[in-house]
């Protein structure tokens, strides 16, 4: 009688183990498809906050922030004026090619200082 026990007690161990065991499969599983899906979510995520930046830091998004935003405005004509300091490396360096660099120069500038100012998206709790 005493075996008969301990052989049902063993059975009904085995059973409750692979009872658990599957249950702690399905459960795993779930948590993993939820993660997986996670990931997807935060990957497209970051896809659109990659466009959205480089969209932000286009030439003509940050000039047309530069007008609305700032009051921006290119100079009228004649408002620039070149000062004649006297050396001879003055005229070198206002070379026409350095100053076409000047526009990107004050883009990139005016840019950097638009992404300082701007108000920050709130993050969401994860």
């Amino acid at each position: 009688m005493t075996k008969r026990y301990i052989l049902w007690g063993g059975v009904a161990a085995l059973t409750f183990l692979f009872v658990w065991q599957q249950i702690q499969s399905v459960r795993l599983g779930y948590e993993v498809e939820k993660a997986r899906t996670s990931i997807e979510d935060q990957k497209r995520r970051n896809a659109y906050l990659k466009l959205e930046i480089e969209r932000q830091m286009a030439p003509a998004e940050i000039s047309r922030l530069a007008r609305e935003r700032l009051k921006m405005s290119a100079p009228a004509p004649g408002a620039i004026v070149v000062l004649d300091t006297g050396r001879t490396q003055d005229a070198a360096a206002a070379s026409p090619a350095r100053l076409a660099r000047w526009p990107k120069a004050a883009l990139r500038t005016t840019r950097n200082w638009l992404l300082a100012a701007r108000p920050r998206p709130e993050r969401a709790a994860p």
